[in-house]
């Protein structure tokens, strides 16, 4: 009996990679992730743009529009680029999932040089690795009309490759002759890195795609509370004033901060919260009070500390009876922790509560462009998880099932989608049941996922009871001093009836 091998087309092997990249957005950020797998700390992003809608020649003009990623990580030597980067589907990165610097790695499929296919049909790569001494580094070049070829197989399609000596912050001035490049470039340190010039683009990039790009980068790469040295920076050649650092989330001016840490191991979770909602002064001068019978966490003295920190089981937390199975399901899920912020964009008189002032408009821009709550892999955001509209949590469900006023009853006030921020924090190592879709746009809605979402509205959960716990104490002041006035009025009304009628002598 023969065995035979399978061979594949090289138009196969394209369309796999097209499956991943539906959109050119897609494909910058899988290369801007592969600069971050690189342990790269700086990683640059430069559309020379000089076609545009108005352009008399535009199509002249497009041949020369031109996409360059470059960053200064660690690089690739001559026998990575040939049995790593020029092997599809690579299992490297799941193998050697930390990086040198200990960042967990993003890519697993062995697939994102596509991304340089979907954007362009021409790649220039040049490349120095920090594995060597000297300044000997590769230039790799690749026409990716080959693989439209139906006749080759995979193994036919060939890319060029040369030894050379450079210095990789000449040899980007040498590429793009550009005073704006040129003062970005002094401030880095090129040790090593990788450029890519990506050209004969395949997409007409407008000032809106260009936005878009700046917008994605935005959501994804790690906002500044991870603490990594990773910045990014995005110029269009052609309008540089438009864009620049790419701004990641941040808030210090918010209501409410939950950190919660999930421990798969224990069944715990460790709560650190943070109240920073109402005027202290107001409550010292006209509330005090009312705090003199309260237990810890709700006494004067720990609102006035603003922060507290407890621990919990997830059973409690979850009302779940600790099973074998549900034991199975907890453990499976692994080990995570939440940043979650509650910032309110409006402040009712009416309710009489003793809010602090906020910036409403200020709020609503934060809200706007950071709001949502979520998830990172690995520093990294799978999407489409907090995107605008994306209620992947169904908190406003939450909201028209339990309609309560905060203080109203305690446990009963649920939070609005679009009043939260929040950061999920997973890895591949310590969640690997949280798996990624085929088109690595969202997580598999496996029994694992299912089990994770009931974990974190339970953990958010615990905030809005401490809220609407913290605000009854105020309510039912409130209540009782409108029902006080209340009689009141009506005592002097009939006071007041009383004396009109003893006038006209009827009494």
């Amino acid at each position: 009996m023969a065995k035979i091998p399978f061979t594949v087309s090289a138009r196969a092997g394209k369309l796999l990679g097209r499956e991943n990249f539906s959109n050119p957005e897609g494909a910058i950020i899988e290369l801007v992730k592969n600069s971050y797998d690189a342990d790269a700390k700086n990683c640059l992003i430069f559309f020379d743009i000089q076609s545009n809608d108005n352009s008399t020649n535009k199509k002249s003009l497009k041949r020369e529009d031109t996409i360059y990623i470059i960053d200064n990580g660690e690089g690739m030597t001559e026998d990575v680029i040939k049995e790593l980067w020029m092997k599809i589907g690579t299992g490297s990165k799941e193998k050697d999932y930390l990086s040198d610097e200990k960042r967990v790695k993003t890519g697993a499929k062995g697939i994102g040089r596509f991304a340089l296919d979907r954007l362009g049909f021409t790649t220039d790569m040049w490349t120095t690795s920090k594995k060597v001494k000297s300044n000997i580094g590769s230039h790799w070049k690749m026409d990716w009309n080959q693989f439209d070829n139906s006749d080759k197989s995979i193994a036919e399609i060939k890319a060029d490759l040369i030894q050379l000596e450079f210095n990789i912050k000449k040899q980007i001035k040498s590429i793009i002759k550009n005073d704006n490049v040129n003062e970005i470039i002094e401030k880095i340190n090129f040790r090593s890195g990788t450029v890519l010039k990506i050209s004969n683009l395949k997409d007409d990039w407008s000032d809106d795609g260009i936005n878009n790009v700046y917008k994605s980068l935005e959501a994804l790469i790690p906002p500044k509370e991870f603490k990594i040295p990773f910045d990014v920076t995005l110029i269009h050649l052609q309008q540089p004033k438009n864009f620049g650092s790419v701004e990641t989330a941040f808030f210090n001016d918010y209501d409410y901060k939950v950190k919660a840490k999930y421990d798969s191991d224990t069944l715990t979770v460790d709560f650190e919260i943070t109240r920073n909602e109402l005027n202290h002064n107001k409550i010292k001068k006209n509330y005090e009070d009312l705090f003199n019978d309260a237990k810890k966490p709700y006494d004067l003295q720990t609102l006035n500390n603003r922060t507290f920190k407890y621990t919990k089981s997830i059973d409690k937390i979850l009302k779940w009876n600790l099973e074998k199975n549900n034991i199975k399901l907890l453990n499976d899920v692994g080990s995570f922790e939440l940043s979650f912020y509650y910032l309110k964009y409006s402040v009712s008189r009416k309710e009489g509560y003793p809010y602090k002032l906020i910036n409403t408009k200020e709020r609503r821009s934060v809200l706007d462009k950071f709001g949502g709550v979520k998830i990172y892999r690995d520093s990294f955001r799978v999407r489409p998880y907090g995107d605008p509209n994306n209620d992947w949590l169904r908190l406003g469900a939450r909201v028209a099932q339990s309609p309560a006023g905060a203080g109203q009853r305690i446990g009963d006030w649920r939070v609005r989608p679009e009043q939260t921020a929040g950061m999920i924090s997973i890895s591949r190592k310590t969640n690997p049941f949280l798996k990624d879709k085929s088109d690595r746009g969202a997580l598999q809605e496996n029994e694992s996922f299912e089990v994770f979402k009931k974990i974190i509205i339970g953990l958010i959960h615990e905030f809005e009871y401490d809220r609407s716990k913290i605000l009854n104490v105020f309510y039912k002041h409130i209540k009782k001093e409108k029902e006080k006035a209340k009689e009141q009025e009506i005592n002097e009304r009939a006071k007041n009836w009383q004396m009109k009628l003893s006038r006209k002598g009827k009494i």
